[in-house]
């Protein structure tokens, strides 16, 4: 059964990406090293949601509401928490004004000071306390986590790539990069929430290739073997010196 998840999570999202991808090789390297890949492995059953959501996504894209509800119904069966993706379809397929990028910052801020408060709000929703109140859910996001999803945002920003972005379809994925790192700011003081942010990882590298789809071909190639390189310290710090996968061993080491 595990093999089969696996084949189902992992192909539908390789597939995806190669399809609409400008940079699959790039693309497909930055998901396995920002744990896509390995979040899989323990997150079973919300990682195959994640993977029918992203498979189907052009749904939004072409604004078929009516399909992407069903979609989001199919991922429902394997983890509740897909229906949070009902909010994707809002999320603007078309180029954003920096006072809109704005306002969503400010939205993650204020949702991270309040976050005490959502929490028992959810519980109040949900009636179980063990979840939204448990030591899993109160424990804070590592900040290198926090870091990292900033760093595809900050480079369009830094880039300035609201110029080089010709395919209008390709905004959905950047402002998802948005949605993604401000998830992630505003779960920081806690990890059960910041398991929402699975759902956009897939968009993230599709958006993460389009901004750095600059037009000399010498500085997009540095520029993604730099992102690669810093990907990679990521992934090494993450496995290795991290609580919970403190045990972890090199293939090579193993006896």
């Amino acid at each position: 059964m595990f093999a089969f998840a696996a084949i189902i999570t992992i192909g539908l999202i390789v597939i995806t990406i190669w399809r609409w991808s400008p940079a699959f090789a790039f693309s497909i390297a930055i998901y396995i090293l920002y744990a896509g890949w390995t979040g899989s492995f323990n997150a079973v059953r919300q990682y195959l949601a994640v993977a029918i959501l992203f498979a189907a996504h052009r749904l939004i894209i072409e604004r078929k509401f009516a399909k992407w509800l069903l979609i989001v119904c199919l991922a429902f069966l394997f983890h509740v928490s897909a229906v949070v993706a009902i909010l994707f379809y809002f999320i603007p397929t078309k180029k954003t004004s920096a006072k809109y990028q704005l306002v969503i910052i400010i939205i993650g801020i204020a949702s991270m000071l309040s976050m005490g408060f959502i929490l028992d709000m959810l519980v109040n929703v949900t009636g179980d306390v063990s979840q939204w109140q448990g030591n899993y859910a109160s424990r804070s996001v590592n900040p290198l986590r926090v870091f990292t999803a900033f760093i595809p945002i900050l480079l369009f920003w830094l880039f300035n790539s609201r110029k080089q972005i010709e395919d209008s379809q390709a905004w959905f994925y950047v402002n998802m990069m948005l949605v993604f790192s401000v998830t992630y700011l505003a779960s920081i003081s806690s990890a059960m929430v910041a398991r929402f942010t699975i759902y956009p990882l897939p968009f993230v590298v599709l958006g993460l290739a389009y901004t750095t789809s600059i037009p000399k071909s010498k500085e997009r190639i540095l520029l993604r073997i730099a992102l690669i390189v810093l990907f990679a310290i990521f992934f090494f710090i993450e496995i290795t010196k991290t609580d919970d996968l403190s045990n972890f061993t090199w293939i090579f080491e193993k006896r």
